[in-house]
């Protein structure tokens, strides 16, 4: 919605509610104005039914997946130009997956290599969770001025529009390193993202208030 039915809908709510939760400190300075109490709880996701592919070193012509529910949001345009200048070095396939629902897609995540979520809005969303449950290495940005607010540990491999092409062309040079990332991806969303544990957090919000 444009920016001012934004701003009256959380004028109107905030009357009402004095605590939110969002997912990280990107979102926490748009909504912290309205609310006495802004809480930070991650993306939850069900890793019941999430068995992990982790990228094979083996693989000779890797995969590359990029998903842009939101072309222009998620520097589509930058990102296919970066990896058309790559194909002139290294064979691998590249798939973009729209216009299929989410169980197709993830049918698709499965096969991947390298998965590249998004080079322009500073932080990581369902997708690179996916992702990461998957055991695929993610590339995507993390403005420098959160860094400090997410775990030292977070295996992305932090790209923006003037380094994804070195990013995505160091994966493709490291085989073992693409797998080691996907397990370090599998590892941190367990720890951070695992649907029980994001519940036990929210239990302590409530408890809180």
């Amino acid at each position: 919605p444009p920016n001012e039915v934004i701003h009256n809908k959380l004028v109107q709510l905030s009357r009402f509610i004095s605590h939110a939760i969002v997912q990280d400190f990107e979102v926490y300075p748009y909504v912290a104005p309205y609310y006495k109490k802004v809480h930070i709880l991650p993306i939850a996701i069900d890793l019941t039914p999430i068995v992990p592919y982790f990228p094979s070193p083996s693989k000779k012509k890797p995969l590359i997946l990029h998903a842009p529910t939101n072309p222009l949001f998620k520097g589509t345009a930058q990102i296919e130009k970066e990896l058309a200048r790559l194909r002139n070095e290294y064979e691998f396939d590249y798939v973009r997956v729209e216009g299929m629902n989410h169980e197709q897609a993830v049918q698709i995540y499965r096969n991947a290599d390298i998965i590249v979520d998004q080079i322009l809005c500073g932080s990581y969303g369902l997708l690179s969770v996916e992702a990461m449950a998957l055991g695929k290495p993610v590339v995507t940005f993390i403005r420098n001025d959160l860094l400090s607010t997410f775990p030292s540990d977070l295996p992305i491999v932090n790209a923006n529009p003037d380094t994804v092409y070195e990013k995505v062309k160091m994966l493709l040079e490291s085989p073992e390193m693409r797998k080691e990332l996907g397990q370090k991806g599998r590892a941190y969303v367990e720890r951070e993202h695992a649907s029980d544990r994001v519940a036990e957090r929210l239990l302590d919000i409530y408890a809180s208030l």
